[in-house]
């Protein structure tokens, strides 16, 4: 490049090109550590003289080698300067994870599992689809429902939700994943009901009890899971007195 000149548009998206081929973004079955220090670009506004950081760049040398996790801000700067453009990723216990595109039925039931949520949960409660979620200060996903007390006004300049009353995912690509590591970190971070609606079975998990297990590959875990099918019905913790039935969350009219 010129050191003399401005960057236009076309070198502004080469750096950002660069940046993501250092630190490639990966899918959540072959999730490995990106290292976010050391790594700079050109602010699109100014000349080449003019460096700024798209992530922290406090260093304190180590003496081997070491793997470094994104934070939620790091992350938030990426994505504010454009990183991700067309691209659905979230931020994982540093991770940030690329997910795979979202076919009809997965489309169909998180927008029907929505509208039974809603009906169950009734006013006074926000009904978040695939929005984010943060849990601590390296994650950052983006469940496919998240029921919250308040509504969508309360967030505007709070900032998105760090808990749920109760946690959503619609499984078909990434099922494994919702089991694993996705239930290892909404346990870790208190969340006490976690569903997957699990398309590839058509069935409904639901996680309760998060604990802590050091036995575990993930170290946190659910210690009770309950699988329920269309035809029966379950209960939201924190609405037990409503009933969602099974087959309102599933994409298959012939289950209703």
């Amino acid at each position: 490049m010129d050191g003399g000149r401005a960057p236009n548009a076309t070198d502004v998206a080469a750096q950002g090109r660069r940046l993501i081929a250092i630190c490639p973004i990966v899918p959540p079955h072959e999730a490995t550590l990106c290292e976010p220090n050391h790594r700079r670009i050109v602010a699109p506004t100014s000349g080449w003289d003019t460096i700024v950081a798209a992530a922290d760049m406090t260093h304190t040398p180590v003496q081997s080698p070491k793997a470094v996790r994104w934070t939620v801000a790091e992350y938030e700067r990426l994505a504010s300067r454009g990183f991700f453009k067309r691209r659905r990723v979230e931020l994982v216990n540093g991770r940030i994870i690329e997910m795979p595109p979202k076919l009809e039925p997965h489309v169909a039931s998180v927008s029907l599992s929505a509208k039974a949520l809603a009906r169950a949960f009734g006013d006074g409660y926000y009904i978040r689809q695939e929005a984010p979620l943060r849990q601590g200060s390296r994650s950052k996903p983006e469940p496919d429902i998240a029921v919250v007390r308040g509504s969508e006004w309360d967030y505007v300049e709070a900032g998105c939700p760090s808990d749920a009353l109760l946690v959503v995912e619609v499984s078909e690509k990434t099922l494994r994943y919702d089991r694993g590591k996705k239930a290892a970190l909404y346990a870790r971070h208190g969340i006490a009901d976690y569903w997957i609606v699990n398309l590839v079975d058509r069935q409904l998990e639901v996680h309760r009890e998060p604990i802590a297990d050091a036995s575990h590959q993930h170290a946190y875990r659910y210690a009770t899971i309950l699988v329920f099918k269309p035809g029966q019905s379950v209960s939201p913790l924190h609405a037990q007195e409503k009933h969602v039935a099974v087959a309102e969350l599933m994409p298959w009219r012939h289950q209703l």
